[in-house]
Formats: C-alpha cells, sequence, structure tokens
C-alpha cells in the first residue's frame, strides 16, 4: 500500500467507508460487523508465520459461517463483491485521473495496424444493470478525486443503496448472441467510436474484430443463424449511431437562411434515415445496400461543403465510420477445428462451419467479404494438408479463396512444424493471391492457454518466442510478411499480463501489426472509458517507437532451452499423476464451473480436455 499513490489509496479508503455505511442502511448494524469482522480475520492472515494458528483462523471463520443462513450468506457475498468492484472502479478512475492530465506525446514511428479480436470465454459474469451502476459509481470517483466533499459523498451513498439491491448474477446462462451484445455494447459505444475515429485521424489504424458467432471451434452451438444475427447485432448498434448523427445534422440545418437549400439537405437527410431502416437486416446481396447508402453520403457530404465552403462535422463522422466498418457490421473471424475442417469437406451442407460460410456468401460478392468475415482460422493446425482443407473448404463453398486462411499452431507439434506446414501448405495460387489481393500479408495464430495447458507456462512463451522468429523468416523468404494474431489475454497462463511484458520478445514486425485476443472481461476494462482505450493504444505504440533499443533474441538459448525442457517434463509428469484432477477438483472450485452462469459454452465437452 506504502508504494501505491496517495490520491488512489485515499479514494478507496474513503468510497470503502461509505460503502460500510451503505450496507449499514441496507443490511443493518448486525450484518455489517459480521462483515468487519470477517474482513479484519482475513486481513490478518496476512502477517501470519504460524501455519497452525492460521488454520485455526480458517476453521474458526468457517465454523461461524456454516451456522448462517442462505440470506444471510448472499448479504455477505454481495458486500464483498460490491467493495472489490469498487476497489477495481476506483483504480478505472485513478487510470482515467492520470491519463486527462497527461501531457500528450507525439510519436513518429508509429504500427501500421492495431488490432483487438473480442472473444467472450469467459464473458461478462455480472449482470447488466449491476455493470450500469457501477459505470455511474466510476463516473463518481473520477469526479471525486482530489475533491471528496458531501456532495459526491452523498451521490456515491445513493449508487451503492442502489447496488445492494440489484442482482449481480445476470439469473441465467447467456446466449452466444448474449456475449455478442455484451462486446457491442462497449466496443459500438459513441464514446468509443469517436475516440477510434480520433486515432485514426492521428495516424494511428485501430481495428476491431469479434470472435462471437463466428467461433465455431470455441462453441457447439454456433451456427449460420447466429452468425447472421451477430453481424445483425453490430449492424444495429452502427445505424443507431449514424441516425444520431443525421439527426444533429438536421437540428443543425436550421441554421441555414437559404430556405431552398434548407428543404433540400433536410428532404435527403430524411431519406438517408428511410435507408438506415431498410439496411437494419442483413440480407441476399446485403453490399449493394451498404454501397449505395455510402454513396448518397457522400453525396450530401460535398453538396453541403460546396454550400457551406466545409463539411458537416457530423456528415464527416458518418464518411469516417465506413473506414473503420466497410459493410456497417463489427467484423467477425471465423474458426474451426482441423478435424472437423477436414470431415465437412466431403458434405459442407452437413456441417455447421460449411453453412456459415454458404450464408457468408449470399450477402456479398466474393471481393468484399473481407468486410464481413476477416478470416478463417483454423484451430490445431499440425501438418500442411490441415493448411490445404481450409483453403479448398472456402474454394468449395464460396467458389474461391475470397478469405484469409489462418494456420492457428497452438501446441508443441504445431509450434515446432510451423515452417514445414507453411512451405508445403502454401501452393503457388494461394502464395500469388496473398501478394496481389492481400497486399502481400499473411496471418498466423499463435494460441497460449492450449499450449501452456500441454507444456506449461514457460515452455509455452519459449516456444511461441523461437516459433515467431522461424515462422518470420519462412514467410519472408516467400516473400510475405507476417501477421502474427496472438491468441492471449486476461490471466499470465493464457498469455496475459503488462502490454511491456507481453511483447518484450516480440520481434519488430509483429509489433508493427500488433493483433492480439481481448478476452472476456478485459473487453469492459479496456472499453470502460475512451480514456483507457487511448491509453492501452498509446502503450503499444510506445512499445513500438522503443522497440530498436532492445536486444533480439535470448542471450544463453542453451540454457533456457535445457531449462524448460525439465519444466516441460517436470509438469506433464505431474498433469499425468493419476490422482492430480481428483485433487484438482477438491482443492479448487472447477466442478462447480457448470453451475456458474460465466459464459455461453459448456464449461467441459467430450472432445478433451484442451477445450476446458
Amino acid at each position: 500500500m506504502q508504494s501505491l499513490p496517495k490520491e488512489l489509496t485515499g479514494l478507496v479508503s474513503w468510497s470503502v467507508a461509505i460503502l460500510g455505511q451503505a450496507i449499514k442502511t441496507a443490511y443493518g448494524e448486525e450484518c455489517f460487523q459480521r462483515i468487519e469482522n470477517l474482513r479484519t480475520e482475513m486481513k490478518s492472515l496476512r502477517q501470519q508465520e504460524d501455519s497452525q494458528k492460521e488454520y485455526n483462523i480458517l476453521l474458526q471463520s468457517n465454523q461461524e459461517i456454516e451456522k448462517l443462513t442462505n440470506h444471510e450468506l448472499s448479504q455477505i457475498a454481495h458486500s464483498y463483491l460490491l467493495m472489490l468492484e469498487t476497489m477495481n472502479r476506483c483504480e478505472n478512475a485513478y487510470r482515467i485521473y492520470r491519463i486527462k492530465i497527461r501531457s500528450e506525446k507525439r510519436y513518429e514511428d508509429i504500427p501500421d495496424t492495431i488490432s483487438y479480436a473480442f472473444t467472450a470465454h469467459p464473458t461478462e459474469a455480472r449482470s447488466k444493470e449491476f455493470m450500469e451502476i457501477f459505470l455511474k459509481i466510476q463516473n463518481t470517483l473520477g469526479q471525486a478525486i482530489g475533491n471528496q466533499n458531501e456532495f459526491y459523498k452523498k451521490k456515491l451513498f445513493h449508487f451503492f443503496l442502489i447496488a445492494l439491491k440489484v442482482k449481480a448474477d445476470p439469473g441465467q446462462k447467456p446466449t452466444v448472441l448474449d456475449e455478442a451484445q455484451n462486446i457491442y455494447r462497449y466496443a459500438l459505444d459513441p464514446t468509443i467510436i469517436y475516440e477510434t475515429l480520433y486515432l485514426r485521424y492521428q495516424g494511428i489504424n485501430l481495428k476491431f474484430r469479434s470472435w462471437v458467432g463466428g467461433d465455431k471451434d470455441g462453441h457447439p452451438g454456433v451456427n449460420e443463424k447466429i452468425f447472421k444475427e451477430s453481424l445483425n447485432g453490430s449492424r444495429a448498434h452502427l445505424i443507431e449511431f449514424i441516425n444520431q448523427n443525421l439527426n444533429e445534422a438536421k437540428r443543425i440545418l436550421k441554421y441555414i437562411d437559404d430556405k431552398k437549400r434548407y428543404l433540400s439537405f433536410r428532404r435527403k437527410i430524411y431519406t438517408l434515415k428511410l435507408n438506415c431502416k431498410l439496411l437494419k437486416n442483413i440480407r441476399k446481396n446485403d453490399y449493394k445496400g451498404i454501397e449505395k447508402f455510402k454513396e448518397k453520403i457522400e453525396y450530401l457530404s460535398a453538396e453541403v461543403k460546396e454550400y457551406i465552403g466545409g463539411k458537416y462535422l457530423e456528415l464527416e463522422v458518418i464518411e469516417g465510420l465506413f473506414g473503420l466498418y466497410p459493410a456497417l457490421v463489427l467484423p467477425i473471424e471465423m474458426r474451426e477445428d482441423s478435424a472437423d475442417i477436414r470431415e465437412a469437406l466431403t458434405t459442407p451442407t452437413k456441417f455447421a462451419i460449411g453453412k456459415m460460410l454458404i450464408e457468408l456468401k449470399k450477402i456479398a460478392p466474393a471481393d468484399k467479404l473481407k468486410y464481413y468475415v476477416r478470416g478463417f482460422i483454423i484451430s490445431m493446425t499440425e501438418t500442411p494438408q490441415d493448411l490445404k482443407n481450409g483453403i479448398k473448404l472456402l474454394k468449395k463453398t464460396l467458389g474461391s479463396q475470397c478469405l484469409p486462411v489462418i494456420p492457428l499452431f497452438e501446441n508443441y507439434k504445431g509450434l515446432t512444424e510451423a515452417p514445414v506446414i507453411l512451405k508445403e501448405g502454401l501452393d503457388n495460387a494461394t502464395l500469388n493471391l496473398h501478394k496481389n489481393k492481400w497486399r502481400g500479408k499473411f496471418e498466423v495464430m499463435l494460441g497460449y492457454s492450449d499450449s501452456s495447458k500441454e507444456n506449461g507456462v514457460f515452455p509455452s512463451r519459449l516456444l511461441i518466442s523461437q516459433a515467431m522468429r522461424v515462422i518470420d523468416k519462412t514467410l519472408s523468404d516467400l516473400d510475405l510478411v507476417t501477421i502474427f494474431f496472438h491468441g492471449s489475454g486476461g490471466s499470465v497462463e493464457r498469455g496475459g499480463g503488462s502490454i511491456k511484458e507481453q511483447t518484450s520478445y516480440w520481434p519488430k514486425n509483429a509489433l508493427n501489426h500488433y493483433k492480439v485476443t481481448v478476452q472476456g472481461e478485459m473487453v469492459a476494462r479496456i472499453l470502460s472509458s475512451p480514456y483507457i482505450l487511448k491509453s492501452h493504444t498509446l502503450n503499444i505504440v510506445d512499445q513500438f517507437s522503443i522497440h530498436d533499443q532492445k536486444k533480439e533474441g535470448l542471450s544463453h538459448p542453451q540454457v533456457f532451452n535445457q531449462f524448460s525442457k525439465l519444466i516441460r517434463t517436470k509438469y506433464q509428469e505431474l498433469v499425468s499423476e493419476d490422482d492430480f484432477w481428483d485433487i484438482i477438483a477438491k482443492a479448487t472450485p472447477y466442478h462447480f464451473l457448470s453451475d456458474l452462469k460465466i459464459g455461453s459454452r459448456p464449461a467441459k465437452r467430450s472432445s478433451g480436455e484442451r477445450k476446458l
């Protein structure tokens, strides 16, 4: 605590004290004292060096807890949840405060692209209402930094009383479409769209993608209907954003003195709003309607510019939106397991992934499909044939290879044999397609979670580090630029950690085309404020700009390889022990996962432990 900034520690102490007052008011003095006693006991364990005394304290606390009713236990759990959430929101508020007072840096060296691919495993495990009230709490905390007066105290107290009455539990497991909407609610919030446009105006090419609705390998329930409805979900948010800007443009029209011009512009805005209604649901040949709508926007924008000498900001924003989302959808990335792709080649219409690709073909012409789906990811790519099968399935369902096929190397075999897989799996036609149509870029995905489960965390990171360099060399020899897509984020074992830690061993090219998954709760964290999104993105730019000062590669590779081999062997021996899973089940809440409402995917599937 001593190393933390005083503004943050002061904000936490102040807000948690107000929460305590709210708990007294809502639940009563006896409940508050019970919670406070439990908190004090648990805090005392931090300095406890005697393991027997520690055990006795925990045993005594457990015996007291077992005497309580379910209602009393629920009050304790809810109170602790609010305290932890408040502390997290204090961190967010302080971070925003620091960002606001920070002077902006000028960058001469900026990555070509920065892409975030949003996933939903696990998704946001709290109700929409709970998250909304805590966004209000976060905003109040931000206002109260350095100004913790009576007004903000009353405001915070009021919000805490509401939060104590609001169910945090969403009540049911989210569906895939619920998870999609959770992502769209953050990523397509107007403040986030404006910030993304502003960053692009500064030369920072930030892009958003989503796995939800396209990740067939990650979810057995995903199909062509879910895929299309997911696209419709993002379309609805973007159409609403356009409507808001059209309404504002219409409001400003009243300042035009020329009545004839005024009526002409107003009529055209009215027509555009009618077009928005027609575009709300994705239909066959959807992109034709998008193109016509875009032309009308550009024509009106040019007409207004000619009349007043400059563009309406609102119309310019809509034009900028097409730069972010050319098909007015948040693009999805499809993924399927290599084994299932092999089976789908026989009869695509029998398999969900085949039906999804056929549905995609109906929406737009071949050269525009990338506006809806950015790529086709092959999980568990282990052989050149896996790569060839993905290409064959695209040709069979779409008529041609209209989408990039992205091999996902996520286990020891895939990561170590990646160069051979790429050399033998890519024929001349595919190489020429990437060079002529996709600007010589070839995307490769690296899996952190599954490689960690198989080998242990350190061996996984070392494997990925070594694979990145040989993959980059292999594709460079084929006259291709490597785009590394990192399936990382969240916890350390899934590839998470600070941006500095994550990128410290990457080649600079990987930072020049930075692409990572943003998983589950991290979506809400990064996108909870345009300030936090900006800070997170500029951290990547910072790492790119100083990368030339770093030494690439390991100073003693043989030592690291030997160390990694020892860890891998010991780790695999451990997880292979007969009683390992039994111990895990007893020592952790593992067997409760299927009861938790933290995602639409099954907690465990028959297809293997790697899918957990």
